[in-house]
């Protein structure tokens, strides 16, 4: 059994309790229903989930020590990023938005909101608009820009936003990466004289 407690039948996840981890069981599917034995005992049942990579989860089944990951769910970070005010939010629902997968949606918005712990709720609020207006609305784009107003001169970031073409040249990194080529890669090639 997979170490998140959940089982694959036909592309679908069903979890049985925690204390089998790692145990082996046996599948019976009938109808609508589909039903998780351990040693010839039933140990979980789960309503057939209608599309592949659902997930159905009984919180009874998880551990302790997981289940206050339970509450780590789209609509709460997006209600405690509210809190924070409404360009917070904004960034937090880009996030979402751009995710591949909502697990790595919400490990970034929980980055930031942990940004807004670490720097204070006026200094996130004035970060996130800065980086909504520099097209930028994502964790990486939020720390960069605190990262920026802690190491440069320009002032608090409670102040108001600067125009975006300035914030782009001047307030974030450059991209530095071995696989990014200059100019001068893609100029046409010199012409040889014979």
């Amino acid at each position: 059994m997979p170490l998140d407690y959940h089982l694959s039948v036909d592309d679908r996840f069903y979890s049985v309790p925690y204390t089998l981890l790692q145990q082996e069981v046996d599948i019976r599917q009938s109808g609508t229903i589909v039903e998780i034995f351990h040693q010839g005992e039933r140990v979980s049942s789960h309503v057939r989930v209608p599309h592949p990579y659902g997930r159905s989860t009984h919180p009874e089944h998880l551990s302790p020590a997981h289940k206050e990951v339970t509450r780590w769910t789209r609509p709460h970070l997006l209600e405690r990023a509210a809190r924070c005010g409404p360009h917070t939010l904004q960034v937090a629902e880009a996030i979402f938005l751009e995710a591949e997968h909502v697990a790595l949606g919400i490990r970034s918005c929980l980055g930031l909101l942990r940004l807004g712990e670490q720097h204070g709720i006026p200094s996130i609020e004035a970060a996130c608009q800065r980086a909504l207006s520099a097209g930028v609305p994502n964790y990486l784009g939020v720390q960069a820009l605190l990262s920026g107003a802690r190491n440069t001169a320009s002032g608090p970031l409670t102040e108001a936003a600067p125009d975006p073409a300035t914030l782009v040249s001047g307030d974030l990194p450059p991209v530095r990466h071995d696989n990014i080529r200059g100019a001068g890669y893609y100029a046409p090639p010199a012409a040889s004289g014979a």
